[in-house]
């Protein structure tokens, strides 16, 4: 059952590839095609509440599926993060005798963000306390939400697994001069590409990389992906690629030089972000912040570099750093490469697949 669609499509796709038959079953959308790379998608929702359980019963007995996994993130099923009905669903679901696999991509928000907040927190905690309950296997992508978990349900007989999020990107194979041409296209002078992925608050480090164009340093600002900003000060040297297709976005990683990705210093980046894991994979020296989500394994100066995106200051110091001196660039590319090298789809199937015979 899917609330997370680019992990869920790659996730099946894997099982596929081993010769598993795979059913996904997800709101209605008149986008979604029935039957694609040999995975069965049944689009039959059309809101996750009461009425959802029935159906989704009905395609676990026709099609006699032997484990469900249920892609669990509070938001991808209700607009509030309060999804109450999938705790009627798991519990029809066990009621079939199938088991319950949920991967929790979050578990819920956090408290001190003002009483209305809480309250939502609270209730989320509690959907998701429902849910795990009745989960067979739990898994989720970062250490700190397996400590969360723990506490929801102390009692949970089984371990929490931890399987990091993987790149959701296709590695799209390109000859050099495909690359040189693109590169020449954003950065014709070859200045230092500097690459932002997806919509994020930009403000800090735009207000940065502006301060650096004003005292000659030469850079190109890329935005890979739809981006709603508008750069009045910096248009001369911002390329836009708009939105793309899954398909079209490795090779602006392939030709950019630094990637900055804004990160709330108390939350931080983690292994649960796509695009993180991309750009680790494509070794690129990624400038984010540190906080609760981060793993140990990342290491400031190392294999990435941390700021604070609300130091301006700390910022442009790491960029500078960064566009003076192409051997550190490289050192933390690689290192960042060898972070992630072990982390793929296929471990990731491996890692689902070793959960799943532990129940037989």
């Amino acid at each position: 059952m899917d609330g997370v669609g680019d992990y869920t499509y790659n996730l099946a796709l894997e099982f596929v590839r081993h010769k598993h038959e795979v059913v996904v079953v997800c709101k209605r959308d008149e986008r979604i095609d029935y039957h694609i790379n040999g995975i069965n998608i049944f689009p039959i929702v059309k809101a996750w509440n009461k009425q959802a359980i029935q159906p989704v019963i009905n395609v676990i007995k026709e099609r006699q599926i032997e484990v469900v996994s249920l892609q669990y993130v509070p938001h991808g099923f209700h607009p509030y993060g309060l999804p109450f009905a999938l705790i009627g669903l798991v519990r029809a679901i066990r009621k079939q005798g199938v088991p319950l696999f949920t991967f929790c991509h979050e578990v819920c928000t956090f408290y001190g963000k003002g009483v209305k907040q809480d309250i939502i927190s609270y209730m989320m905690r509690y959907i998701t306390k429902k849910i795990l309950i009745n989960s067979n296997i739990i898994a989720t992508s970062i250490k700190y939400y397996c400590e969360l978990i723990t506490i929801l349900v102390p009692d949970y007989p089984s371990r929490i697994e931890q399987i990091p999020i993987v790149s959701n990107i296709p590695e799209k194979i390109n000859s050099r001069e495909e690359i040189l041409s693109l590169r020449n296209k954003i950065a014709a002078k070859d200045e230092i590409i500097i690459a932002f992925f997806g919509q994020r608050n930009t403000i800090v480090s735009l207000e940065v990389i502006e301060r650096l164009k004003r005292s000659g340093h030469k850079v190109k600002v890329l935005f890979i992906g739809k981006t709603d900003d508008t750069f009045t000060d910096l248009s001369d040297i911002v390329y836009k690629t708009g939105v793309l297709s899954i398909d079209e976005i490795n090779p602006y990683f392939l030709v950019s030089d630094i990637l900055v990705l804004p990160e709330d210093t108390y939350y931080g980046c983690s292994f649960k972000s796509g695009s993180l894991a991309a750009a680790l994979k494509n070794g690129l020296p990624v400038v984010t912040a540190k906080g609760i989500l981060t793993d140990s394994s990342m290491k400031d100066n190392e294999n990435i570099i941390f700021v604070d995106f609300l130091n301006p200051l700390q910022l442009e110091e790491s960029l500078v750093r960064l566009i003076r001196f192409p051997y550190i660039r490289e050192r933390i590319g690689n290192a960042a490469r060898l972070l992630v090298e072990k982390y793929n789809w296929e471990t990731t199937y491996i890692s689902y697949l070793d959960l799943i015979n532990q129940l037989s």
